[in-house]
């Protein structure tokens, strides 16, 4: 577990089994809050995944703890780290991140960025390869204007800004939320019921289920229609008068 100061600075406490609490140990626990090396300042975000953390510090992704399929993303893997390092290609414009099951999530730009295990499409490029140790962009055709992500166990999730969700990855128990439970390995486009729009999420990490803000999206009122019918007729450009000449 971790929480975030008011000066900016992750304080983490519980197991360190794997380096997870990022304060230069790997085994035993602690108790009470601690700091997190090299962090002390700066930091605007935090997340926790199965065995490793991230936080944001200045924009950019850090990560520490286990590193057995490259979940830090600094292009190393088969060994834990019990420091923080940084995700490689993720140094500026990080707004927001996500740990899963041994692999992690990054948004920057609006964009998703995905590194870590991938045995059943959890990093949402098309394919299975079995990890990946630096971080890589996902799918930006469909995926951009994304506000949040969130890490499942297997699986992954990015909400728009139009209110809808992208998720991909593992879907044996309908975590996906698609009325199947078909595995995808690229992003799936889950649609909120009309007259509503998704404007929260988070996954378990280490479990198979999601949870949405589910929102009414208010109606325009009638001020508002009104407004909207009267823009074609004032974007239309109005004739101009000529006289005639009087006779004489």
């Amino acid at each position: 577990m971790t929480w975030r100061s008011r000066t900016g600075r992750p304080g983490p406490w519980g197991a360190s089994y794997a380096g997870e609490l990022g304060n230069g140990t790997s085994s035993g626990y602690t108790s009470v809050p601690g700091q997190v090396t090299g962090l002390s300042s700066g930091v605007t975000a935090i997340a926790a995944g199965c065995w490793h953390s991230l936080a944001i510090q200045n924009g950019a992704a850090w990560a520490w703890g286990d590193n057995v399929y490259g979940e830090l993303g600094n292009g190393t893997s088969g060994n834990s780290s019990a420091l923080p390092v940084q995700a490689i290609g993720l140094s500026s414009g990080v707004t927001a991140v996500a740990g899963g099951d041994y692999f992690s999530l990054a948004l920057m730009n609006g964009n998703v960025y995905a590194w870590g295990y991938n045995n059943v499409g959890q990093l949402g490029d098309g394919t299975t390869t079995i990890f990946r140790s630096t971080p890589e962009l996902i799918d930006p055709t469909d995926l951009h204007n994304i506000i949040a992500v969130a890490g499942g166990s297997e699986s992954g999730y990015a909400l728009c800004s139009d209110g809808s969700i992208w998720d991909w990855g593992d879907n044996t128990y309908g975590e996906l939320g698609l009325g199947n439970t078909t595995e995808y390995l690229t992003p799936q486009h889950l649609r909120p019921p009309t007259g509503y729009a998704f404007t929260a999420l988070d996954a378990s990490c280490d479990g198979y289920c999601a949870l949405a803000i589910l929102t009414p999206v208010p109606e325009p009122d009638s001020l508002s229609l009104l407004a909207l019918g009267l823009l074609p007729l004032l974007a239309r450009p109005r004739r101009s008068r000529s006289r005639g000449v009087r006779a004489a």
